[in-house]
């Protein structure tokens, strides 16, 4: 199952957006997210994993094509490294992003009952280091804003 995580890099740590991309999928290795023992994740939270992947684009609260090559918003999914915007620096507008609620809707795209968001979504913040949820980001975010970038990973378990 793939699952959507953030990473949150303190913004003079990474002088732009893909030095953020490269420095989160090298914490996360380093702590033992993907596998192996030891780190702050221990034995980890999955095998496999990309910045972006089947959430590229998810910042910018644009959506892209993941399945048709042949679409002009074509992106893929195992691009380790991820795009451009899947790391940005954190903004109100982008918390807003994660809080909204979306209409359910199954593989075909037809609508079924309820919403999601993304408030229950695990962060992890490597400065301290601690994770919790984007809930709690939402809650403290005056400690955050403009201070970190958050980096989308599409993580595999």
């Amino acid at each position: 199952m793939h699952s959507c995580y953030f990473v949150l890099i303190p913004k003079n740590e990474a002088k732009n957006e893909e030095k953020a991309r490269t420095q989160a999928m090298t914490i996360l290795e380093n702590e033992q997210f993907f596998y192996g023992e030891g780190g702050y994740f221990s034995s980890g939270k999955g095998d496999w994993g990309v910045v972006g992947g089947r959430w590229t684009g998810l910042l910018t609260g644009k959506e892209y094509e993941i399945n048709d090559k042949k679409t002009k918003n074509y992106r893929s999914t195992y691009i380790t490294g991820g795009y451009k915007n899947d790391a940005m620096i954190l903004s109100q507008k982008i918390l807003d992003i994660l809080a909204k609620n979306r209409p359910n809707t199954d593989f075909d795209g037809k609508k079924l009952k309820g919403t999601w968001n993304y408030l229950d979504t695990e962060v992890f913040d490597v400065d301290i280091p601690e994770e919790f949820t984007v809930k709690d980001l939402i809650k403290n975010k005056k400690d955050y804003l403009g201070k970190y970038w958050i980096v989308v990973i599409d993580y595999h378990s």
